[in-house]
Protein backbone atom coordinates (compact mmCIF):
# COMPACT_ATOMS: atom_id res chain seq x y z
CA UNK A 1 0.00 0.00 0.00
CA UNK A 2 1.26 3.46 -1.10
CA UNK A 3 1.03 6.38 1.46
CA UNK A 4 0.02 9.72 0.09
CA UNK A 5 -0.21 13.14 2.82
CA UNK A 6 -3.39 15.16 2.81
CA UNK A 7 -1.77 18.46 2.50
CA UNK A 8 0.15 21.51 1.05
CA UNK A 9 2.01 22.16 4.29
CA UNK A 10 5.91 21.62 3.21
CA UNK A 11 6.90 20.95 6.87
CA UNK A 12 4.30 18.23 7.09
CA UNK A 13 5.69 16.72 3.73
CA UNK A 14 9.14 17.39 5.07
CA UNK A 15 8.63 15.42 8.00
CA UNK A 16 6.72 12.59 6.38
CA UNK A 17 9.37 11.98 3.76
CA UNK A 18 11.83 11.49 6.51
CA UNK A 19 9.64 9.22 8.10
CA UNK A 20 10.91 6.98 4.48
CA UNK A 21 7.25 5.67 3.64
CA UNK A 22 6.11 8.50 1.88
CA UNK A 23 4.79 8.21 -1.92
CA UNK A 24 3.29 10.98 -2.80
CA UNK A 25 1.04 14.16 -2.26
CA UNK A 26 -2.39 15.11 -2.47
CA UNK A 27 -3.83 18.69 -2.06
CA UNK A 28 -6.64 20.82 -2.76
CA UNK A 29 -7.86 24.63 -2.99
CA UNK A 30 -8.70 24.65 0.41
CA UNK A 31 -5.21 23.07 1.84
CA UNK A 32 -3.52 25.80 -0.64
CA UNK A 33 -5.58 28.49 1.27
CA UNK A 34 -4.75 26.64 4.76
CA UNK A 35 -1.36 27.73 4.20
CA UNK A 36 -1.83 30.96 2.27
CA UNK A 37 -1.20 30.34 -0.74
CA UNK A 38 -3.52 32.36 -3.37
CA UNK A 39 -2.96 33.40 -6.78
CA UNK A 40 -1.94 31.20 -9.90
CA UNK A 41 1.89 31.54 -9.87
CA UNK A 42 2.03 31.24 -6.27
CA UNK A 43 -0.13 27.78 -6.10
CA UNK A 44 2.66 26.65 -9.30
CA UNK A 45 5.52 27.05 -7.56
CA UNK A 46 4.24 25.56 -4.39
CA UNK A 47 3.61 22.70 -6.85
CA UNK A 48 7.27 22.74 -7.98
CA UNK A 49 8.24 22.91 -4.21
CA UNK A 50 6.38 20.13 -3.13
CA UNK A 51 7.69 18.11 -6.20
CA UNK A 52 10.98 19.01 -4.75
CA UNK A 53 10.76 17.17 -1.79
CA UNK A 54 8.82 14.35 -2.86
CA UNK A 55 9.93 11.86 -5.59
CA UNK A 56 6.41 10.47 -6.08
CA UNK A 57 2.83 11.50 -7.68
CA UNK A 58 1.83 15.29 -6.64
CA UNK A 59 -1.75 15.52 -7.23
CA UNK A 60 -2.47 19.10 -8.40
CA UNK A 61 -6.25 20.15 -8.48
CA UNK A 62 -7.93 21.91 -11.31
CA UNK A 63 -10.15 24.59 -10.63
CA UNK A 64 -12.25 24.85 -13.67
CA UNK A 65 -15.83 23.29 -14.19
CA UNK A 66 -16.29 22.79 -18.16
CA UNK A 67 -14.71 20.42 -20.41
CA UNK A 68 -12.40 23.32 -21.72
CA UNK A 69 -11.36 25.13 -18.67
CA UNK A 70 -10.21 21.71 -17.38
CA UNK A 71 -8.20 20.91 -20.16
CA UNK A 72 -6.61 24.56 -20.39
CA UNK A 73 -5.48 24.32 -16.63
CA UNK A 74 -4.63 20.69 -16.77
CA UNK A 75 -2.06 21.11 -19.53
CA UNK A 76 -0.38 23.55 -17.38
CA UNK A 77 -0.41 21.71 -14.48
CA UNK A 78 1.14 18.60 -16.11
CA UNK A 79 3.80 20.95 -17.40
CA UNK A 80 5.21 22.31 -14.21
CA UNK A 81 6.61 18.92 -13.64
CA UNK A 82 6.60 15.20 -14.50
CA UNK A 83 5.40 14.34 -10.63
CA UNK A 84 2.24 15.88 -11.64
CA UNK A 85 -0.98 14.12 -11.02
CA UNK A 86 -4.10 16.35 -12.69
CA UNK A 87 -6.89 16.01 -10.32
CA UNK A 88 -10.23 15.71 -11.72
CA UNK A 89 -13.81 16.44 -10.62
CA UNK A 90 -16.27 13.15 -11.30
CA UNK A 91 -18.38 15.21 -13.39
CA UNK A 92 -19.54 14.81 -16.84
CA UNK A 93 -17.06 17.17 -17.94
CA UNK A 94 -14.28 15.61 -15.38
CA UNK A 95 -15.02 12.49 -17.32
CA UNK A 96 -14.53 13.82 -20.58
CA UNK A 97 -11.08 15.75 -19.58
CA UNK A 98 -10.08 12.78 -18.03
CA UNK A 99 -9.83 10.64 -21.65
CA UNK A 100 -8.60 13.30 -23.04
CA UNK A 101 -5.73 13.74 -20.89
CA UNK A 102 -5.23 9.80 -21.12
CA UNK A 103 -4.99 10.25 -25.22
CA UNK A 104 -1.79 12.57 -24.23
CA UNK A 105 -0.33 10.82 -21.24
CA UNK A 106 -1.26 13.13 -18.90
CA UNK A 107 -1.82 11.06 -15.85
CA UNK A 108 -4.96 12.29 -14.03
CA UNK A 109 -6.65 11.45 -10.35
CA UNK A 110 -10.70 11.60 -10.78
CA UNK A 111 -11.91 13.04 -7.49
CA UNK A 112 -15.28 13.24 -5.32
CA UNK A 113 -16.21 9.70 -5.96
CA UNK A 114 -18.53 7.98 -3.74
CA UNK A 115 -20.09 4.99 -6.02
CA UNK A 116 -19.15 2.28 -7.61
CA UNK A 117 -20.38 3.48 -10.71
CA UNK A 118 -18.50 6.49 -10.81
CA UNK A 119 -15.00 4.62 -9.83
CA UNK A 120 -16.39 2.48 -13.22
CA UNK A 121 -16.53 5.25 -15.52
CA UNK A 122 -13.23 7.34 -13.92
CA UNK A 123 -11.51 3.57 -15.23
CA UNK A 124 -13.16 3.74 -18.28
CA UNK A 125 -11.92 7.28 -19.16
CA UNK A 126 -8.17 6.19 -17.76
CA UNK A 127 -8.01 7.33 -14.89
CA UNK A 128 -4.81 6.60 -12.94
CA UNK A 129 -6.24 7.17 -9.60
CA UNK A 130 -9.47 7.20 -8.24
CA UNK A 131 -10.38 8.82 -5.06
CA UNK A 132 -13.29 7.54 -3.36
CA UNK A 133 -14.22 10.10 0.13
CA UNK A 134 -14.87 7.10 2.60
CA UNK A 135 -14.73 9.87 6.10
CA UNK A 136 -17.59 11.77 3.90
CA UNK A 137 -19.26 8.64 3.21
CA UNK A 138 -19.27 7.30 7.23
CA UNK A 139 -20.19 11.43 7.68
CA UNK A 140 -24.03 10.25 6.55
CA UNK A 141 -24.09 6.79 7.92
CA UNK A 142 -22.77 4.89 4.79
CA UNK A 143 -19.81 1.98 5.30
CA UNK A 144 -16.88 3.59 3.17
CA UNK A 145 -14.49 1.36 3.65
CA UNK A 146 -17.37 -1.06 1.59
CA UNK A 147 -17.11 1.64 -1.11
CA UNK A 148 -13.10 0.45 -1.62
CA UNK A 149 -13.99 -3.26 -1.37
CA UNK A 150 -16.79 -3.27 -4.15
CA UNK A 151 -14.73 -0.96 -6.64
CA UNK A 152 -11.26 -3.25 -5.69
CA UNK A 153 -14.04 -6.20 -7.06
CA UNK A 154 -14.78 -4.73 -10.26
CA UNK A 155 -11.27 -3.31 -11.15
CA UNK A 156 -9.79 -7.07 -10.54
CA UNK A 157 -13.12 -8.75 -12.55
CA UNK A 158 -12.46 -6.53 -15.60
CA UNK A 159 -8.07 -5.61 -15.34
CA UNK A 160 -8.39 -2.22 -14.70
CA UNK A 161 -4.44 -0.50 -13.91
CA UNK A 162 -6.79 2.72 -12.14
CA UNK A 163 -5.35 2.81 -9.11
CA UNK A 164 -7.74 2.94 -5.98
CA UNK A 165 -7.15 5.92 -3.39
CA UNK A 166 -8.59 5.99 -0.58
CA UNK A 167 -9.10 9.42 0.55
CA UNK A 168 -10.89 11.50 3.32
CA UNK A 169 -9.34 9.46 5.84
CA UNK A 170 -9.79 10.56 9.26
CA UNK A 171 -8.00 7.98 11.59
CA UNK A 172 -5.56 5.30 11.35
CA UNK A 173 -8.27 2.66 11.49
CA UNK A 174 -9.42 4.13 7.88
CA UNK A 175 -5.88 3.42 6.90
CA UNK A 176 -6.15 -0.18 7.87
CA UNK A 177 -9.55 -1.10 6.64
CA UNK A 178 -8.20 0.14 3.48
CA UNK A 179 -5.36 -1.50 3.61
CA UNK A 180 -7.49 -5.25 3.84
CA UNK A 181 -9.80 -4.48 1.25
CA UNK A 182 -7.40 -4.07 -1.28
CA UNK A 183 -6.97 -0.18 -1.47
CA UNK A 184 -3.63 0.97 -3.12
CA UNK A 185 -3.13 4.41 -2.21
CA UNK A 186 -4.15 5.71 1.29
CA UNK A 187 -4.02 9.97 1.48
CA UNK A 188 -4.51 11.10 4.81
CA UNK A 189 -3.08 13.79 7.08
CA UNK A 190 -0.04 13.08 9.09
CA UNK A 191 -1.57 12.60 12.28
CA UNK A 192 -3.26 9.54 10.86
CA UNK A 193 0.06 7.82 9.59
CA UNK A 194 2.18 8.34 12.91
CA UNK A 195 -0.80 7.13 14.29
CA UNK A 196 0.48 3.78 13.26
CA UNK A 197 3.41 3.78 15.32
CA UNK A 198 1.40 4.09 18.42
CA UNK A 199 1.02 0.68 20.43
CA UNK A 200 0.49 0.88 24.60
CA UNK A 201 2.92 -2.67 24.50
CA UNK A 202 5.20 -0.90 22.42
CA UNK A 203 5.62 2.24 24.78
CA UNK A 204 5.54 -0.60 27.76
CA UNK A 205 8.01 -3.03 25.76
CA UNK A 206 10.61 0.05 25.13
CA UNK A 207 10.27 1.61 28.72
CA UNK A 208 11.01 -2.09 29.99
CA UNK A 209 14.17 -2.43 28.20
CA UNK A 210 15.73 0.81 28.79
CA UNK A 211 14.91 -0.27 32.48
CA UNK A 212 16.92 -2.93 32.23
CA UNK A 213 19.47 -1.54 30.10
CA UNK A 214 19.89 1.93 31.46
CA UNK A 215 22.93 2.26 29.93
CA UNK A 216 21.80 1.98 26.42
CA UNK A 217 20.33 5.91 27.13
CA UNK A 218 23.93 6.97 30.06
CA UNK A 219 27.09 7.61 29.82
CA UNK A 220 28.11 4.32 29.35
CA UNK A 221 25.91 3.58 26.00
CA UNK A 222 26.44 0.46 24.18
CA UNK A 223 25.58 1.90 20.78
CA UNK A 224 25.87 5.38 20.29
CA UNK A 225 24.02 7.13 17.70
CA UNK A 226 25.18 9.84 14.80
CA UNK A 227 22.23 11.42 14.22
CA UNK A 228 22.02 13.95 11.36
CA UNK A 229 19.92 16.46 11.67
CA UNK A 230 19.33 19.98 9.22
CA UNK A 231 21.20 22.43 10.56
CA UNK A 232 18.78 25.05 9.93
CA UNK A 233 15.48 23.30 9.53
CA UNK A 234 15.45 20.29 12.15
CA UNK A 235 13.67 17.28 11.93
CA UNK A 236 10.84 17.28 13.95
CA UNK A 237 11.08 13.48 14.34
CA UNK A 238 14.83 13.98 15.28
CA UNK A 239 14.28 16.46 17.34
CA UNK A 240 11.83 14.43 19.78
CA UNK A 241 14.60 11.26 19.50
CA UNK A 242 17.33 13.80 20.90
CA UNK A 243 14.69 14.84 23.63
CA UNK A 244 13.80 11.37 24.54
CA UNK A 245 17.47 10.42 24.94
CA UNK A 246 18.05 13.81 27.31
CA UNK A 247 14.41 12.73 29.34
CA UNK A 248 16.29 9.44 29.88
CA UNK A 249 19.72 10.75 31.78
CA UNK A 250 21.30 10.65 28.35
CA UNK A 251 24.06 13.10 27.51
CA UNK A 252 24.44 14.07 24.02
CA UNK A 253 26.57 16.15 21.49
CA UNK A 254 25.22 18.91 19.95
CA UNK A 255 25.92 22.13 17.45
CA UNK A 256 25.88 25.77 18.95
CA UNK A 257 26.60 28.68 16.85
CA UNK A 258 30.01 28.64 17.79
CA UNK A 259 31.65 24.82 18.62
CA UNK A 260 30.06 21.95 19.58
CA UNK A 261 28.55 21.13 22.97
CA UNK A 262 28.21 18.31 25.31
CA UNK A 263 24.46 18.74 26.94
CA UNK A 264 22.21 17.61 28.93
CA UNK A 265 18.49 17.71 30.83
CA UNK A 266 19.07 20.17 33.66
CA UNK A 267 16.67 17.88 35.37
CA UNK A 268 19.26 14.85 35.35
CA UNK A 269 21.48 15.31 38.88
CA UNK A 270 23.08 11.61 37.36
CA UNK A 271 23.60 13.18 33.54
CA UNK A 272 25.30 16.64 35.53
CA UNK A 273 27.47 14.60 37.58
CA UNK A 274 28.31 12.97 34.36
CA UNK A 275 28.63 15.47 32.49
CA UNK A 276 31.11 17.10 34.90
CA UNK A 277 33.11 13.92 34.45
CA UNK A 278 33.41 14.05 31.02
CA UNK A 279 35.55 17.49 31.77
CA UNK A 280 37.55 15.14 34.59
CA UNK A 281 35.56 17.74 37.42
CA UNK A 282 33.42 18.38 39.81
CA UNK A 283 30.01 19.49 38.58
CA UNK A 284 30.61 22.89 40.55
CA UNK A 285 34.43 22.95 38.83
CA UNK A 286 33.42 21.98 35.55
CA UNK A 287 32.27 25.32 33.48
CA UNK A 288 29.20 23.81 33.29
CA UNK A 289 26.42 26.76 31.70
CA UNK A 290 22.82 26.51 30.08
CA UNK A 291 21.64 26.82 27.23
CA UNK A 292 17.60 28.03 27.08
CA UNK A 293 15.03 28.50 24.49
CA UNK A 294 14.29 31.99 24.91
CA UNK A 295 14.61 35.12 27.18
CA UNK A 296 11.30 33.66 29.01
CA UNK A 297 13.12 30.82 29.99
CA UNK A 298 16.26 32.58 30.70
CA UNK A 299 14.55 34.18 33.02
CA UNK A 300 13.85 30.75 35.16
CA UNK A 301 17.49 30.75 36.08
CA UNK A 302 18.58 34.08 36.40
CA UNK A 303 17.18 37.02 39.19
CA UNK A 304 17.96 40.54 39.34
CA UNK A 305 18.31 41.35 35.99
CA UNK A 306 18.09 45.34 35.56
CA UNK A 307 16.88 47.23 32.60
CA UNK A 308 20.45 48.11 30.99
CA UNK A 309 21.06 44.40 31.37
CA UNK A 310 17.89 42.90 29.81
CA UNK A 311 18.53 45.09 27.01
CA UNK A 312 21.98 44.25 26.08
CA UNK A 313 20.64 40.59 26.53
CA UNK A 314 17.67 41.83 24.39
CA UNK A 315 20.22 43.17 21.74
CA UNK A 316 22.57 39.97 21.59
CA UNK A 317 20.18 36.70 21.97
CA UNK A 318 19.90 34.55 19.79
CA UNK A 319 24.04 34.76 19.30
CA UNK A 320 27.72 33.30 20.54
CA UNK A 321 27.85 34.80 23.98
CA UNK A 322 27.25 33.33 27.22
CA UNK A 323 26.53 35.71 30.05
CA UNK A 324 26.67 35.40 33.49
CA UNK A 325 24.17 36.39 35.92
CA UNK A 326 22.92 36.11 39.38
CA UNK A 327 21.55 32.63 39.49
CA UNK A 328 17.85 32.05 40.84
CA UNK A 329 16.88 29.81 43.25
CA UNK A 330 16.54 27.00 40.95
CA UNK A 331 20.68 26.92 40.54
CA UNK A 332 21.32 25.47 43.36
CA UNK A 333 18.57 22.40 43.38
CA UNK A 334 20.79 21.57 39.57
CA UNK A 335 24.17 21.88 40.86
CA UNK A 336 23.72 20.65 44.42
CA UNK A 337 26.17 23.70 45.51
CA UNK A 338 25.37 27.27 46.84
CA UNK A 339 26.54 28.91 43.11
CA UNK A 340 25.48 32.30 43.02
CA UNK A 341 26.23 32.93 39.07
CA UNK A 342 24.91 31.15 36.22
CA UNK A 343 25.98 31.43 32.57
CA UNK A 344 23.30 30.92 30.60
CA UNK A 345 23.33 30.80 26.57
CA UNK A 346 20.67 31.40 24.09
CA UNK A 347 23.01 30.20 20.76
CA UNK A 348 22.08 31.57 17.37
CA UNK A 349 21.46 27.58 15.90
CA UNK A 350 17.94 26.53 15.92
CA UNK A 351 18.81 22.79 16.95
CA UNK A 352 19.61 23.59 20.81
CA UNK A 353 17.42 26.00 21.59
CA UNK A 354 13.90 23.36 20.17
CA UNK A 355 15.70 20.77 22.09
CA UNK A 356 15.00 23.04 25.33
CA UNK A 357 11.90 24.04 24.15
CA UNK A 358 10.81 20.74 23.53
CA UNK A 359 11.98 19.67 27.04
CA UNK A 360 10.75 22.30 28.64
CA UNK A 361 13.39 23.21 30.83
CA UNK A 362 17.53 24.48 30.15
CA UNK A 363 20.21 21.84 28.80
CA UNK A 364 23.26 21.77 31.11
CA UNK A 365 25.97 22.49 28.52
CA UNK A 366 29.96 22.43 28.35
CA UNK A 367 31.99 22.67 24.93
CA UNK A 368 34.03 19.81 23.36
CA UNK A 369 37.17 20.78 24.19
CA UNK A 370 39.63 22.09 26.89
CA UNK A 371 39.38 25.88 27.67
CA UNK A 372 42.83 26.37 27.18
CA UNK A 373 42.99 24.57 24.01
CA UNK A 374 41.36 24.55 20.26
CA UNK A 375 41.31 21.16 19.25
CA UNK A 376 40.18 20.48 15.66
CA UNK A 377 38.36 17.10 16.36
CA UNK A 378 35.60 19.80 17.77
CA UNK A 379 34.21 21.00 14.93
CA UNK A 380 33.48 17.08 13.40
CA UNK A 381 30.66 15.00 14.52
CA UNK A 382 32.32 11.78 12.94
CA UNK A 383 35.23 12.49 15.16
CA UNK A 384 33.51 13.48 18.17
CA UNK A 385 31.25 10.06 18.09
CA UNK A 386 34.53 8.72 17.25
CA UNK A 387 36.42 9.66 20.34
CA UNK A 388 33.33 10.00 23.07
CA UNK A 389 30.93 8.02 21.35
CA UNK A 390 31.22 5.43 24.08
CA UNK A 391 30.01 7.80 27.03
CA UNK A 392 27.24 9.57 25.08
CA UNK A 393 23.44 8.16 24.07
CA UNK A 394 23.39 10.73 20.96
CA UNK A 395 25.93 12.74 18.48
CA UNK A 396 23.64 15.36 16.45
CA UNK A 397 25.28 15.81 12.84
CA UNK A 398 24.44 18.95 11.64
CA UNK A 399 27.66 19.79 9.54
CA UNK A 400 31.07 20.78 11.34
CA UNK A 401 30.69 23.84 13.88
CA UNK A 402 33.51 26.60 13.96
CA UNK A 403 36.56 26.73 16.69
CA UNK A 404 35.86 30.00 17.53
CA UNK A 405 34.04 29.84 21.48
CA UNK A 406 31.57 31.99 22.94
CA UNK A 407 32.05 36.15 24.44
CA UNK A 408 31.75 35.27 28.17
CA UNK A 409 30.27 38.48 29.65
CA UNK A 410 29.26 39.32 32.99
CA UNK A 411 25.98 41.09 34.06
CA UNK A 412 26.29 39.67 38.02
CA UNK A 413 27.15 43.41 39.17
CA UNK A 414 25.05 46.09 37.87
CA UNK A 415 27.36 46.86 34.69
CA UNK A 416 28.93 44.28 32.09
CA UNK A 417 32.59 42.99 31.90
CA UNK A 418 34.03 41.17 29.10
CA UNK A 419 35.32 38.31 30.79
CA UNK A 420 36.69 36.36 26.95
CA UNK A 421 36.54 37.88 23.82
CA UNK A 422 35.30 35.17 21.25
CA UNK A 423 32.82 35.04 18.43
CA UNK A 424 30.06 37.49 19.74
CA UNK A 425 31.46 41.24 18.81
CA UNK A 426 31.34 43.93 21.45
CA UNK A 427 29.52 46.28 19.96
CA UNK A 428 25.81 44.45 21.68
CA UNK A 429 27.44 46.07 24.93
CA UNK A 430 26.74 49.90 23.34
Amino acid sequence: MKFFIDTASLTQIKEAQDLGVLDGVTTNPSLMAKEGITGNDRIRQHYLDICGIVDGPVSAEVIATDFDGMVSEGELLAALHPNIVVKVPMTRDGVKAIKHFTGKGIRTNCTLVFSPGQALLAAKAGASFVSPFIGRLDDVSTDGVELIEKIRLIYDNYGYATEILAASIRHPMHIIQCAEVGADVATCPLSAITALFDHPLTTIGLEKFLADHPESLSGESLSPVLLPIHPTHPEPRKLRQAADALRAGGIISCPTDTVHAFACSAHSASAISELARLKHARPNKAGLSLICDDLSQLSLYARHVDTAAFRILKRALPGPYTFILNASAEIPKLFKNNRRTVGIRVPDQPIPRMLAAELGHALVVTSVHSDDEMLEYCSDPQVIHDIYGHRLAIVIDAGHCGLEPSTIIDLSNGKAAVVRQGKGDLSVLS
